[in-house]
């Protein structure tokens, strides 16, 4: 199994990776599968998941079975402020990297956040209207 970790050097990249080389996580152990996984860290300059073309190499050329997209414009203040950017990371990136999952065969796991989305719903539609916790309470 190849594992691509999107956004490598963040917060969340960097506790993926870990647990991945670790074997385990703050539930238990990873499934055997994944222990042997070969697992390809990425982040910028290497892999701007905004820049299509460049995702679209970079997973046609690597292959994977799995896309961990860690990726994203954290700085909820900021994003307000700088929606171009956030919208680049948030939006497009995670496009980008499933139409690229989606010719490739690959398997795409998107992590949000309850900003976006409060947890409550029963499964989230990509049309979905966004409902942050912050937002309900």
């Amino acid at each position: 199994m190849k594992i691509i970790v999107t956004g490598c050097k963040g917060q969340l990249g960097t506790e993926i990776l870990k647990q991945l080389r670790e074997g385990r996580s703050e539930i238990g152990p990873i499934p055997e599968k994944l222990l042997n996984a070969t697992v390809i860290a990425v982040d910028l300059p290497d892999l701007d998941i905004s820049n299509y073309k460049m995702v679209d190499e970079f997973i046609r050329r690597n292959r994977p079975d799995v896309i961990i997209n860690c990726a994203a414009y954290t700085n909820v203040d900021g994003c307000e402020v700088n929606h171009d950017a956030a919208f680049k990371a948030n939006a497009l990136g995670p496009r980008n990297l499933a139409q690229a999952a989606e010719k490739t065969g690959a398997r795409l796991v998107h992590v949000s956040t309850d900003y976006v989305f409060s947890g409550r719903e029963n499964g989230t539609a990509e049309a979905s209207r966004t409902s942050s916790t912050s937002d309900t309470d």
